[in-house]
C-alpha cells in the first residue's frame, strides 16, 4: 500500500491538471536553485490553473515551506515515501496516485512535468487507460 499524503486548498473546477515533480523539476537536488520549470508552475498559479506536486520526497513540509517562499502557492502537495517502501517503484507508485486524482476529479488533460522517463511513460500509458489526453514533458534546460 502507498503512503499518500495530500494536503488540499481551494482550487478552481478546471478539466485540465499540471503535475510536476519536485527534486531537479521544480528545485535542484544540487543546491535548492529553482529550475526553469518552476517559472512555468508560477505562471501556472498565477492563472489559477490546477497544479500540483507529486513526488517520491516524504518531506512535504520542506517542500511547502520552499514553494512559499519562492512565489508558488500550490494547491495540493501529494507526497510518498517510496524509498521506505522498497516493494513499489517511484513510477508505479506516480501512476496510481495520479490515476486516484484523474479519476476522482474528472480531469480531460494531464501535463505531466518529471525528470525520470519511467514516470514520464507510466503518465502516458495511465491516459491511453483512463482515455485522457496525457502531455508529459522533462523538465525544461532553460527558462
Amino acid at each position: 500500500m502507498i503512503n499518500v499524503k495530500i494536503f488540499l486548498s481551494n482550487s478552481k473546477k478546471d478539466e485540465t491538471l499540471y503535475v510536476f515533480d519536485f527534486d531537479d523539476t521544480i528545485k535542484s537536488s544540487e543546491n535548492d536553485k529553482e529550475l526553469p520549470s518552476a517559472k512555468i508552475l508560477k505562471k501556472l498559479l498565477k492563472n489559477g490553473s490546477n497544479a500540483i506536486i507529486l513526488t517520491a520526497n516524504p518531506n512535504t513540509t520542506k517542500i511547502k515551506k520552499y514553494l512559499k517562499d519562492h512565489d508558488m502557492d500550490v494547491k495540493v502537495v501529494s507526497s510518498f515515501g517510496v524509498e521506505k517502501q522498497k516493494d513499489v517503484e517511484t513510477h508505479t507508485a506516480k501512476k496510481q496516485i495520479l490515476k486516484q486524482i484523474l479519476k476522482d476529479q474528472d480531469y480531460k488533460v494531464l501535463y505531466f512535468y518529471d525528470d525520470q522517463e519511467d514516470n514520464l511513460k507510466s503518465a502516458v500509458e495511465l491516459g491511453k487507460e483512463l482515455k485522457i489526453k496525457v502531455i508529459a514533458k522533462l523538465p525544461p534546460t532553460k527558462a
